[in-house]
Formats: structure tokens, C-alpha cells, sequence
């Protein structure tokens, strides 16, 4: 009598496995699971760092913004930038796409 199909492979029953081997597997899925604790522990941590990162940059951000309008005033520079066709016809050598140079003087003395 058999008990399975020949075309069928063998597979162990759990009640053949070992306890050995089942005590091996806990603590494998046990070492998993401690694995992404520390995973999660580590992500909330760099989360803290780029939020304070990131309110250190809007201030940043802000404060440079101003100073570059402040700039530009204070240097008579017209803005805010915008995007030509260099020299023309691009006969200039310049870079397509970017407004030329601006020759920066000092305003004359009343």
C-alpha cells in the first residue's frame, strides 16, 4: 500500500521535524524580528534628524532669499532673471539659454 504518488516528492510532516530545528527556526524569525526593530528604531531617529534639519533650512532659506533681493537693489540689478537667447543670433559664444553678463559699476558720485 502506498502512501503517496511516486510523482509526488516526499515532504516532511511537522511532526517530524526535530524539536532542534523548530527551536532554530524561533530563534531565526526571533533574530528577524529584533533585526527590524533596530531598523525601526534607527529610521525614527534619522526622521528627528531631517526634521531638524529641515527647520533649520526654511529660516536659512528665507534669510537668503532676502539678502539676494537686498543685493540686487542695493546693486542696481534688474530682476528678476529671466532666460534669452544669448547674443542674438548666438553669435557671441555665449551659452543659449542664459541671460549675458552684466558689467557691474559703480554709480557715479553726485
Amino acid at each position: 500500500m502506498r502512501t503517496h504518488e511516486p510523482w509526488l516528492p516526499s515532504l516532511p510532516t511537522p511532526a517530524r521535524l526535530s524539536a532542534q530545528q523548530l527551536k532554530a527556526v524561533t530563534s531565526t524569525v526571533a533574530a528577524q524580528r529584533r533585526s527590524i526593530g533596530a531598523m525601526q528604531a534607527q529610521l525614527r531617529a534619522f526622521d528627528e534628524q531631517l526634521t531638524v534639519l529641515e527647520e533649520i533650512l526654511e529660516p536659512l532659506t528665507e534669510w537668503t532669499t532676502t539678502c539676494a533681493d537686498l543685493e540686487k537693489k542695493a546693486m542696481g540689478l534688474p530682476g528678476p532673471w529671466q532666460l534669452t537667447d544669448a547674443g542674438g543670433a548666438g553669435a557671441s559664444g555665449a551659452v543659449a539659454g542664459l541671460a549675458p553678463p552684466v558689467a557691474l559699476t559703480a554709480p557715479d558720485a553726485p
